[in-house]
């Protein structure tokens, strides 16, 4: 037996697609299986007949073909027909997912931290103060008490019909999202739903992390719905004066005189963790030649190897010199 989809609403025949609406909104509502626990056979039954009724009865194309040919209009050639997933068109209805209504949870929180090329290489731990919002436990968030609210029917969202076709899910404009009509402001909260909360925080920060990076820290972020969410910590890594980084290898400019150029020597360089470090001068080194300190670099967030040192030279040439030294580099000319 063909059920009659202007009984299931409860319409009669020549009602308007706005009279439908609010004949679905209001069955839809009653029947839907997660308001009527204990039952869920029977109203998820009933849920699909009034979906199902609503779909054509709310499309004039299906509409006219039901009403001149029933549900016939609709069969297959096995003799079927598949209705939509009924509650995808309650979600598309009401801007609800499937089935249950998705909570909200707590915002992000976002800060900045700075540091250094040193705290760079060792990683480092820094203690954060701020102040988060939580939902507040006397109203539940809600910011007070009221009764359920008659625009948007207890679902803080409703649906606007642009230009006859479009539909668009929007806040309720009554309610504000919060499903119900505030009466009376809460005492504890002010009627904001939330309080602030006085937070501490050490951050660990890795070695190897890069400037820019984020640092996530799990539930140190705004509650709500007892869902909290997350602090995001943005790193920037300050310039240092006398070490360039390049990814994980870092570098430095080194002064050397003209006879160390030519017949090479042993120097003492600073490393980036307070180290002393021998670099070897080879004779014959050219104004602007990069030497390399194997593995005396950074190292990456993952791993364990660090990158390499580069040691870019520079010749010092005298400004001012002595007869004596005038006399040993004409000597030292001739020969060249």
């Amino acid at each position: 037996m063909k059920k009659d989809h202007y009984k299931t609403l409860g319409v009669a025949k020549n009602a308007s697609v706005e009279e439908i609406k609010k004949a679905y909104r209001k069955l839809a509502h009653k029947h839907h299986p997660d308001r009527n626990k204990g039952s869920e056979t029977e109203s998820e039954k009933k849920f699909k007949e009034v979906a199902t009724a609503y779909e054509i009865l709310s499309d004039s194309d299906k509409r006219r073909k039901y009403d001149q040919f029933g549900d016939q209009a609709f069969t297959d050639n096995s003799g079927g027909w598949t209705a939509s997933d009924p509650f995808d068109i309650f979600n598309m209805f009401f801007g609800r997912h499937h089935r249950s209504e998705q909570q909200r949870g707590g915002q992000d929180l976002r800060t900045e931290l700075k540091i250094t090329l040193e705290e760079v290489l060792t990683g480092t731990k820094r203690e954060v103060s701020y102040n988060r919002n939580v939902q507040c436990n006397k109203c539940k968030g809600i910011g007070g008490t009221g009764s359920s609210c008659n625009t948007c029917g207890g679902y803080g969202q409703v649906e606007q019909v642009h230009g006859g076709f479009f539909r668009a899910i929007t806040t309720c404009p009554t309610c504000h999202g919060q499903k119900i009509e505030i009466n009376k402001k809460c005492e504890e909260c002010k009627g904001l739903g939330s309080i602030k909360d006085k937070r501490n925080v050490i951050i660990d920060i890795p070695r190897g992390i890069e400037s820019g990076n984020q640092v996530r820290v799990r539930g140190e972020g705004e509650i709500f719905n007892n869902i909290p969410g997350d602090l995001i910590c943005l790193v920037k890594v300050e310039p240092h004066s006398v070490f360039k980084r390049n990814g994980q290898d870092i570098e430095c400019v080194q002064n050397i005189n003209f006879v160390q150029a030519c017949l090479g020597a042993k120097i003492k360089i600073p490393g980036l963790d307070g180290q002393e470090i021998e670099l070897i001068i080879p004779p014959g080194t050219q104004f602007e030649q990069h030497l390399k300190l194997e593995g005396n670099g950074l190292p990456s967030v993952k791993g364990k190897n660090r990158g390499n040192q580069y040691v870019k030279i520079h010749i010092n040439i005298p400004k001012n010199i002595n007869s004596e030294t005038k006399d040993l580099l004409e000597k030292l000319a001739k020969t060249i």
